[in-house]
């Protein structure tokens, strides 16, 4: 009679499995808990002495590829620890730095490249890059000098000018903005550039060329939705007002939101449809009741319709929210329509009510 074998098989397949947790345990120590004992991680070891600073460079953009930039800026940190003359491993670092939002670290390695850098096309990327760190940063005025020196050294670098208009039109200076665009479309007419010129002349006041660099950018790219939020902002400027409806009416059916609805009810408001313009705000403020502008631009047709009392409620519901700012505004809207209207009572009431609301907010 054959004994059954199955309890030994068991108890062999047990061990098997309690040893392969063993040694899984063994890993974790050692990889995980034991790096931490000594206040390190396993990506803060120093640097391999078999391997070279090419090995480092070579691992490191593998994990730039993969977009693991905390990983890559460590194996960069190795080629500079290996070599801290070694231009390349604080350019690359510091990208990899951008790219995590390290702003801070990514300057200080572009600044300390440059301290080692003698070739114009090495010390090119690091005030380009070292710029767009300024830049990301939010510190436009630190950013144009480096886009300047990136750009005397490489005059072809129309990736420096577009992003040296972007600071200068941040900084409000859109002359020059206007003039470093024209000069990165002349070299490479992407329609992204050609939309943020369009940006800069509409913020001039310029609403002729920002029609026709809006045009422009529709015409290369017939979807995207902030080309027809602009254009229809240089038709008001332009008092084209049906045009602008049509640009509004066509950004509410690409994005169904309350901010295109709301948008378009008050391009409507100005071309004088007022029924069109009620019924677009009263779907946003179902949509977003937050809407403080919609609330207020509802308010306004109300008010030009001459119903008062629901004006009002509608305004005290957007003061619920508004801060000065918007305060200010729908107050400099009632103005203009008195400017029209200026016996209408429910304007007078709505100016009143805006009045003494800012004040107490002031």
């Amino acid at each position: 009679m054959k004994r059954n074998s199955a309890p030994l098989i068991v108890l062999l397949a047990t061990l098997s499995v309690l040893v392969l947790g063993f040694i899984a345990l063994c890993a974790v120590f050692l990889n995980v808990v034991l790096p931490r004992m000594h206040g390190k991680s396993a990506l803060e070891e120093p640097a391999n002495p078999n391997l070279t600073v090419a090995d480092y460079n070579r691992r490191g953009n593998d994990l730039y590829r993969q977009r693991l930039f905390k990983r890559a800026a460590v194996e960069y940190g190795h080629m500079i620890e290996k070599a801290p003359t070694n231009v390349d491993g604080y350019l690359l670092r510091g990208m990899a730095e951008s790219e995590i939002g390290d702003y801070a670290k990514a300057i200080r390695d572009d600044t300390d490249g440059l301290k080692y850098a003698r070739l114009t096309e090495v010390r090119d990327p690091l005030y380009f890059n070292r710029g767009l760190a300024y830049r990301n940063k939010g510190d436009y005025k630190q950013a144009v000098p480096d886009f300047s020196q990136a750009l005397a050294l490489n005059p072809k670098n129309w990736n420096a000018y577009e992003v040296r208009a972007f600071c200068y039109t941040e900084l409000q200076d859109y002359d020059r903005a206007i003039a470093d665009y024209t000069i990165a479309i002349a070299q490479e007419p992407h329609p992204g550039t050609v939309f943020e010129r369009g940006q800069a002349y509409l913020k001039k006041n310029d609403y002729h060329n920002a029609l026709s660099d809006m045009n422009r950018s529709i015409a290369a790219r017939p979807a995207f939705l902030p080309a027809y939020r602009l254009r229809a902002e240089a038709h008001i400027g332009l008092k084209q007002f049906d045009q602008a409806v049509a640009d509004a009416d066509k950004a509410a059916q690409m994005d169904n939101s309350a901010v295109s609805r709301g948008g378009l009810g008050w391009y409507q408001y100005l071309a004088g449809r007022l029924p069109d313009a009620i019924a677009n705000s009263q779907a946003a403020i179902k949509m977003d009741p937050t809407l403080t502008f919609v609330h207020f631009n509802l308010g306004l047709c109300y008010a030009v319709q001459g119903n008062a009392e629901t004006a009002k409620t509608t305004y005290e519901d957007g003061l619920t929210r508004a801060k000065p700012a918007d305060i200010k505004g729908a107050l400099q809207d009632v103005k203009d329509a008195l400017r029209k209207h200026p016996n209408a009572p429910a304007l007078k009431q709505a100016e009143s009510l805006l009045q003494t609301a800012l004040i107490r907010t002031s």
